[in-house]
């Protein structure tokens, strides 16, 4: 047994001694190097290691939970005590569970054995080159604010039930947010973000280059018409509505607190047939991949939408417990706090067409880049700016936009789709997130744009 779970086992030995009727603990342990770029300046790279435990229980029906940045026993043990405390005192819920273990395929690579070798100097050294790469396209670029992060994180779970699941892995991720400057003309920012768990698959050249080529792309923009028509949105306009909106409306807590539009819609078609959305924790590639969520459960591939048909919901032990269900395996979080609820790596089929057959049968339009706005996870409304896109008429891009709003609502959309592309990007959602997008080219129709 590793030191982890030599920990995590007599940790849930000492809470059932305290009186607990059941217990878990969490545990992950965390080496991390990161280094800032700010206004085309590379800082001082920075390396930190962190140690978190979380300890849940249950006194009857009772929950407590406490947490600790340390893996010393004085400091934790305390910590037992007072989740047993808050337990006591906390309100009664049959819905509260530790769950029963479940069958682990610890198949996913999620460690670079080069990994442990990697420091702050080549956290550096990716940063160095991330922002030439940028600059090496086109003096005129400026990266105001990026990163890249190299850390290695080891986890594991251990509860009275029998969960006693372990996973190492290493996660390099970076972004940049930049624009460029052409004289007294500023274009509109962009932002690029990717990760991936190996070294050889670091690629920052390539998001550098990105970068500068989109916003360099943005200069000479004008004012767009007040009209209504279709938007196609790239992959990184539709983060907001995939990762922040739709994956939302699709969690199983907020589902059965009344705020999500798909409560009582399993098996309803939501969305245009040309839509299939999977979480798929086995996805080659993704940066979600992992072998167990955050209650030790392992998280099976699942269609959430298919073919425009609500299949299912992200479930943890309590939300499916409520419904007398299995868990989905999608507990998330960390060690800080009690498992709440999300995605490992969200994919979206692909389509048939070309990113560029979807721009040529367009009359009048426009393609969203990024969107900068807000949108309601709720009712689904969607308002902001859209952020270094185009002028579509008569099938091709003619000149990017600027000071243009774009409004509709992403219940409507979804069953609005006129288009997916053949080509799909992936990215991470969060700096820090272990969530992964894979997205095409989306085309929709009945969308609002104003340039007032």
């Amino acid at each position: 047994m590793s030191e982890l779970l030599s920990l995590g086992d007599t940790l849930v030995k000492r809470a059932e001694e305290r009186g607990a009727d059941e217990a878990e603990v969490y545990l992950v342990s965390k080496e991390k190097d990161d280094v800032n770029i700010e206004k085309n300046q590379i800082q001082i790279g920075k390396s930190m290691e962190k140690e978190e435990v979380g300890i849940r229980l249950l006194v009857g029906d009772r929950i407590g939970f406490a947490s600790v940045n340390s893996f010393e026993k004085d400091d934790i043990l305390p910590k037992v005590k007072e989740a047993i405390s808050i337990a006591k005192t906390s309100v009664e819920n049959e819905n509260n569970i530790i769950p029963e273990p479940n069958k682990i395929e610890n198949k996913n690579k999620v460690f670079d054995p080069k990994s442990e070798n990697f420091d702050t100097e080549d956290s550096l050294g990716y940063a160095k080159r991330m922002l030439e790469s940028a600059k090496d396209y086109d003096s005129r670029i400026q990266i105001s604010t990026g990163v890249f992060i190299a850390d290695v994180k080891d986890r594991a779970i251990v509860n009275s039930k029998g969960i006693q699941a372990q996973e190492k892995s290493s996660n390099f991720t970076y972004y940049a947010v930049g624009m460029a400057v052409d004289g007294k003309e500023v274009s509109s920012f962009d932002f690029k973000m990717d990760g991936t768990h190996y070294i050889d698959e670091i690629n920052v050249e390539n998001l550098g280059r990105s970068i500068a080529e989109s916003t360099v792309n943005s200069l000479g923009a004008k004012k767009a018409e007040n009209f209504e028509g279709p938007a196609i949105f790239t992959p990184y306009s539709l983060m907001g509505i995939f990762h922040f909106a739709l994956s939302q409306s699709l969690q199983a807590n907020r589902v059965q607190k009344g705020m999500s539009k798909f409560k009582g819609k399993i098996g309803e078609q939501v969305a245009d047939s040309r839509l299939t959305v999977r979480d798929d924790s086995k996805m080659e590639g993704g940066f979600g991949c992992r072998s167990f969520d955050r209650e030790g459960l392992p998280t099976p591939p699942i269609n959430m939408i298919k073919e425009g048909n609500l299949k299912n919901f992200y479930h943890n032990s309590y939300t499916a417990n409520k419904e007398g269900k299995e868990s989905t395996g999608h507990a998330s979080g960390g060690p800080d706090q009690p498992p709440k609820i999300g995605p490992s790596n969200l994919v979206v089929t692909t389509g048939k067409k070309s990113r560029n057959e979807l721009v040529e049968e367009i009359d009048k339009g426009i393609l969203v880049n990024r969107f900068s706005g807000n949108i309601d996870p709720v009712t689904g409304d969607l308002s902001g700016a859209v952020k270094g896109g185009y002028m579509i008429e008569n099938g091709e891009k003619k000149f990017p936009v600027k000071e243009t709003m774009i409004s509709g609502n992403i219940f409507e959309m979804l069953t609005n789709i006129t288009g997916i592309s053949k080509e799909r990007t992936s990215f991470p959602t969060l700096m820090g997130s272990q969530s992964y997008l894979f997205l095409p080219f989306m085309r929709f129709q009945g969308l609002s744009f104003t340039s007032d």
